[in-house]
């Protein structure tokens, strides 16, 4: 290869990431920066040291090309090696997919008004930095591999007016785009992305955020120039989260306009979304027409109790049918938290006295419809199983502060149980 065109281990990415397990349908990612004049370049993959794929790109100047690949791995339980133009990365084969947990969410700081997170709100925003490091290592310790920074950048208080919040945007790092909130870390991006990579962990950095605000191409930018130098900032998550149901296209305009940014400046990074609802015709047909993720992980609302456990079920063999069609991947979200207020799927509570706890309705953690029994509904149809949320729901009980307090040291140790006897 020219000089001009660079492959790093940076540039690479496995779709899912290893390990991986034998039915998954694997693929491997790669992009090559063109730092000379507008040119051709020949990429090679090699499973084991045989190829299996070669493909030439034409480059324009400093700009990205991008190819992927399928990976053969039916029967191919084991430790193997891909190589691509001589840049190696090892991949792991697993036969069995157990009902464990891959990983889940961080959220940094929510609006100081968001009530349901009363519960550990104040706790996390007096987090530091050597704090995330420590949460991001007990997370590493109970094999939690991905992890998902919901949102970079939050509304400080929220106004709801006429359906659709407001507010001022911040930032959860010195940024140019928007003032800094105000937690107490200097920048617990850095400090979880800097721990993850040290532990081998993937992060999907969040854009936007879960209260309708999409995010902004300046803010992709900056997260990219500023953490874009860490493999473990595996991909996007674009966080503004649209209900599948009650479906309106016109919501996810600037998930397009996003979308296309990113694979602008950075294809090789997968896309996260995580909707939620059971899915409408109306919106499978969109996301068959449209390019909006590359990695779909529906919320499973059996927290919220707006969907049974049998409906999970339902819900996510309908949308892995829809994912295979368009060369998608799915993953799952099932919620590890109630709220303290009963609701239902008609009915939603809002109030200062509603708040987001640690599982404890209908079996709890397991039992009836509890947690285990979200994982094992889900476990069939998807390949990866993440959970919203692990700060303030699960707490190991050595941190200087315990998000959640005793619930979530209580959930957390029931998940260390559990897993150990898996």
């Amino acid at each position: 290869m020219d000089k001009q065109f660079k492959i790093t281990e940076n540039d690479i990415r496995l779709l899912p990431y290893s390990p991986v397990n034998e039915d998954d349908t694997v693929e491997i990612r790669c992009q090559v920066f063109n730092s000379g004049e507008d040119g051709e370049t020949e990429v090679e993959f090699l499973f084991d040291g045989e190829k299996i794929h070669a493909e030439k790109l034409y480059i324009k100047s400093n700009s990205y090309g991008f190819v992927k690949c399928p990976l053969p791995i039916e029967n191919k339980a084991g430790n193997h090696e891909i190589s691509i133009n001589g840049v190696s990365l090892p991949l792991e084969v697993k036969k069995e997919k157990k009902v464990l947990l891959d990983g889940g969410f961080l959220m940094i700081g929510p609006p100081n008004d968001r009530h349901v997170c009363d519960s550990f709100r104040d706790d996390v925003k007096k987090f530091t930095d050597d704090m995330w490091a420590q949460y991001v290592d007990a997370l590493n310790d109970i094999n939690q591999t991905c992890l998902v920074i919901q949102a970079t950048h939050q509304y400080l208080n929220l106004e709801y007016e006429n359906r659709i919040y407001h507010g001022s945007i911040v930032a959860h790092y010195d940024s140019a785009c928007n003032p800094k909130s105000d937690i107490c870390a200097h920048d617990p991006v850095k400090a979880i992305l800097e721990t993850a990579e040290k532990n081998g962990q993937h992060v999907f950095v969040g854009v936007g955020n879960q209260y309708g605000y999409g995010g902004t191409k300046e803010e992709m930018k900056e997260l990219l120039d500023r953490y874009g130098k860490y493999t473990s900032f595996y991909g996007w998550y674009l966080s503004c989260e649209f209900n599948m149901s009650n479906f309106n296209p016109e919501k996810l305009d600037n998930f397009q306009d996003l979308v296309e940014y990113a694979r602008e400046i950075a294809p090789v990074k997968p896309i996260l979304i995580s909707p939620f609802g059971l899915p409408s015709e109306e919106c499978i047909n969109y996301l068959l027409d449209h390019d909006i993720f590359d990695i779909m992980m529906a919320q499973d609302c059996v927290g919220q109790k707006r969907v049974t456990v049998s409906e999970s079920d339902k819900m996510h063999k309908t949308l892995l049918e829809a994912c295979e069609k368009i060369n998608k991947h799915l993953w799952a979200n099932c919620e590890s938290f109630n709220f303290t207020e009963e609701i239902g799927k008609t009915t939603f509570v809002y109030s200062d006295e509603n708040n987001l706890v640690p599982r404890f309705r209908d079996g709890g953690f397991d039992g009836e419809e509890g947690f285990v029994q979200q994982m094992q509904a889900v476990r069939p149809y998807v390949e990866k199983i993440l959970t919203f949320a692990f700060t303030g729901l699960f707490s190991p009980d050595n941190l200087p502060i315990v998000p959640g307090g005793a619930p979530a040291v209580e959930q957390y140790k029931k998940y260390v149980k559990y897993m150990n006897k898996i």
